[in-house]
């Protein structure tokens, strides 16, 4: 989906807006990118920064003032979970923009905790990132409710409570198992005997 962001940049740029476009990550698409921002004169407004070591990525996630997600779905049918990008860009306290897409909205409640867009509609990126960057003053509420929405959904202790409950569910209904299984042994043994 970054041929869709780019496309909503260029749009931007040809309206006035000023900003910087970074792209965080490297892969057999990256040329396809480099072409369309040399076609489109995006040279000083698009920067590729490949792949980088997480602290980089918080890094680079504290310095910006919006996080776009524009994932689509791949020509296979393929599709993603709730992007751990995305959730660490809401952790940090950024407004995000992203695409209805694969496990996003279970992440990303539509005007709450962001913004959803559908799929490869670079028109509805662009109208939505001009829209927050027209109102800043709804910034600090957007990354509020984004940031609770990755605590609640996604603490990671709260899961590991969750994940040991679970276990001793398991195991207590295999000790039962064990038991039941003990008993019905010695019953068959005893009534062949």
């Amino acid at each position: 989906g970054i041929i869709t962001a780019l496309k909503a940049v260029s749009a931007l740029l040809n309206q006035g807006k000023s900003l910087e476009y970074r792209i965080i990550g490297d892969g057999p698409e990256k040329e396809r990118y480099l072409q369309f921002v040399r076609t489109h004169g995006l040279q000083n407004v698009v920067r590729f920064l490949g792949a980088c070591p997480h602290s980089s990525i918080a890094t680079h996630l504290r310095q910006s003032d919006l996080f776009i997600a524009s994932n689509r779905t791949s020509h296979k049918g393929d599709q993603d979970a709730p992007i751990n990008t995305l959730k660490e860009a809401m952790a940090t306290g950024l407004p995000v923009v992203a695409t209805r897409h694969g496990g996003i909205p279970e992440l990303v409640e539509d005007g709450v905790s962001g913004y959803l867009i559908p799929e490869g509609d670079s028109r509805a990126l662009q109208e939505r990132i001009e829209w927050l960057l027209d109102h800043t003053e709804l910034w600090g509420r957007l990354a509020e409710l984004g940031r609770r929405r990755v605590e609640q959904e996604y603490d990671l202790e709260q899961w590991n409570d969750v994940l040991v409950q679970r276990y001793l569910e398991v195991l207590g209904r295999q000790s039962k198992w064990s038991i039941r299984d003990k008993h019905a042994k010695s019953y068959n043994r005893d009534s062949a005997a």
